[in-house]
């Protein structure tokens, strides 16, 4: 290990979680934007014994949210498979990954905050 950096086994390990993390939330947030957007697509319609009362733009929102994670997990699998391919890291990928993240964090705020939905 020079210079405090982690060996390439390491690279690979964290890579191989990085990218069962990544397709979990594919596969996962996938199958949960599909069997709700029939319900959601349609408000104040009856779809799956539930009625959705938002409007068209809460939507989009959420849909957004849905496709912000998803796309958070395919960049999450693709810097997986980097590090297990090659034994180190992509900073790109770690950067937009970081971004995607800040951008959810602060959406998960205002949310709470009231600020928005």
């Amino acid at each position: 290990m020079e210079n405090g950096a982690a060996p390439e086994r390491d690279w690979r390990t964290r890579g191989w979680v990085l990218l069962g993390l990544g397709l979990f939330l594919v596969l996962f947030m996938g199958a949960i934007a599909w069997n709700l957007y029939p319900s959601i697509a349609a408000p104040g319609v009856e779809a799956g014994g539930t009625t959705y009362t938002g409007t068209a733009e809460d939507t989009q929102f959420v849909l957004g949210i849905f496709a912000l994670v998803i796309g958070y997990g395919l960049i999450c699998t693709a810097n997986g498979a980097f590090m297990i391919a090659t034994g180190r890291r992509s900073r790109a990928l770690t950067a937009i990954l970081l971004v995607i993240f800040a951008i959810l964090m602060a959406i998960g705020w205002a949310i709470r905050k009231k600020w928005i939905v």
